[in-house]
């Protein structure tokens, strides 16, 4: 990889990635960017205006099932 890539930089690339193949058809593709950026950055949120509704959910369905698998939940904290 180009070592003068932030992190920030890569979580766009595969955001940008995956809405192309998204918008191309290709949902697997897409999939897996999303599985990518959410590999490098597991609690991004992206705003509800960076994307199409159908980026969106294919986001918050990858999102879930990663969150799944790898146990990062988010509650409310309790005191």
């Amino acid at each position: 990889g180009d070592a003068s890539l932030t992190l920030d930089d890569l979580v766009k690339i595969h955001w940008y990635r995956a809405s192309c193949h998204l918008a191309s058809g290709r949902s697997r593709e897409a999939a897996r960017s999303f599985d990518e950026l959410l590999r490098i950055q597991p609690m991004h949120e992206p705003g509800v205006l960076d994307a199409s509704p159908a980026v969106m959910t294919l986001f918050t369905q990858r999102k879930e099932l990663y969150r799944v698998e790898h146990g990062v939940v988010l509650a409310a904290p309790r005191l």
